[in-house]
Parts: C-alpha cells; sequence; structure tokens
C-alpha cells in the first residue's frame, strides 16, 4: 500500500505484468496501447509530425511510456526520464517486457533508455539530441481517461518553470509541448508552430534556443 498524493493505491506484482491500482479498483500498466494504429498512420500522427525529422528524442515526462514507443517506432532513440518513483519501476518493468517481443512493438522498446530523475537537471552534451518533448499533468476527465486519472495519483504533477522551458529549448533545435485542446502555450517561449489532435494540441519553439519570451 502507496499513500501517494493522499490517495491510498496498491502496486501489485504480477504474474504477467506490474500495475498501480486506486481505491475504486482502476489500474494503470505499462501495455501495447494503440502502438500499432499509431505508427502505422499515413500521415504520421500529430505527436510525430510536431516532432519532425528527429534522431534522438528526449522524453522529459515518460509517463506510462505511450507516446516514448510511438517516437521510437520511427526510428529514432528516445532517452525517457520520469520523476516519479513509482511510475518509473513501472516503466522499469513494462518496458523489459515489451522489449521481450519480436516484432516492431519490441524493437521500439529496445530503443527506450529509462532514466530516473527530472529532465530540467538531465545532463546531455549540447547537439547531441534533437527534441525534447513535455506532457504535463493537465486534467483528462474524458470518457476513456481513467488510466490517466489513476497515474495522476502516483505522477510527479509539478509543472516546468518559463526558466526550465528556456533552460531545455536553449539545448536543442526543437522543443514539443502537449496541451489539452484548445491550450495555450505557456509564457517563456516563442512557440513558432502548433500541430492540432482531436483531444490535444501540441506547440512547438525552434531556434536553438533563440527564443523570447511570450506565448503563441
Amino acid at each position: 500500500m502507496l499513500q501517494e498524493s493522499g490517495a491510498a493505491v496498491l502496486y501489485v506484482v504480477g504474474a504477467d505484468h506490474d500495475w498501480v491500482e486506486d481505491a475504486q479498483g482502476r489500474r494503470c500498466f505499462v501495455h501495447p496501447g494503440r502502438f500499432f494504429q499509431r505508427t502505422a498512420r499515413t500521415p504520421p500522427v500529430p505527436l510525430v509530425r510536431a516532432v519532425g525529422a528527429a534522431r534522438v528524442i528526449v522524453d522529459g515526462t515518460c509517463g506510462l511510456g505511450q507516446d516514448a514507443l510511438v517516437l521510437a517506432g520511427t526510428g529514432a532513440e528516445v532517452l525517457a526520464y520520469e520523476r516519479s518513483r513509482v511510475v518509473h519501476c513501472l516503466l522499469d518493468e513494462g518496458l523489459s517486457r515489451l522489449a521481450r517481443r519480436d516484432d516492431a512493438l519490441g524493437d521500439a522498446a529496445r530503443r527506450v533508455t529509462l532514466l530516473e530523475g527530472d529532465v530540467a537537471r538531465a545532463d546531455w552534451p549540447r547537439g547531441d539530441v534533437d527534441c525534447v518533448v513535455l506532457d504535463p499533468m493537465w486534467d483528462r476527465t474524458f470518457p476513456g481517461a481513467q488510466e490517466m486519472q489513476t497515474l495522476a495519483l502516483v505522477a510527479d504533477g509539478r509543472g516546468f518553470s518559463p526558466e526550465t522551458l528556456r533552460t531545455l529549448a536553449a539545448r536543442v533545435p526543437r522543443l514539443v509541448m502537449k496541451l489539452p485542446a484548445n491550450g495555450r502555450g505557456p509564457d517563456g517561449l516563442t512557440w513558432t508552430g502548433r500541430v492540432q489532435a482531436t483531444r490535444a494540441a501540441f506547440v512547438i519553439a525552434d531556434g536553438s534556443g533563440e527564443h523570447g519570451a511570450g506565448g503563441e
């Protein structure tokens, strides 16, 4: 039993996979999700279009790994950072399990390198990463989002300050942030592009650190 965010949750080590379960019996765990549908889309899904051509991508808010796997499915190497110790444990088990598969999903899982910690304090050589992707915790109350609501009980929900955004953007050619569909890019960067999805939007800051203050 864990006490996270004021709520009691269970971390369960199962025979087939680990999961977190809340008081209502809702579970979250690392699974394929819509990996095959998302990686087969033509044109590519909005996330992939927002990231663009990238060899190495930092996923600074890995969560259950769905976006990291899709990005790795394009052939990119993904450095996946997770601040929550509980979610990191889920990812460690789940990505290792998926990496044993002999298919495209297994290939993608093997291209994801899981790292525990805050991406804001991460240290990678300038020029080695093409894009940073951030998906801060925001209210996902639409139908079918119960898994995300359970994840929110154990995730580190801290956002990113303007200073942190500027620091991250200064280190890479492109920074992408996922927001609600009608969300606006936070102050601190000049957002140079936007890719719209049905339930989300991806705002883009380009320019290798040559960003001014302001929103979209």
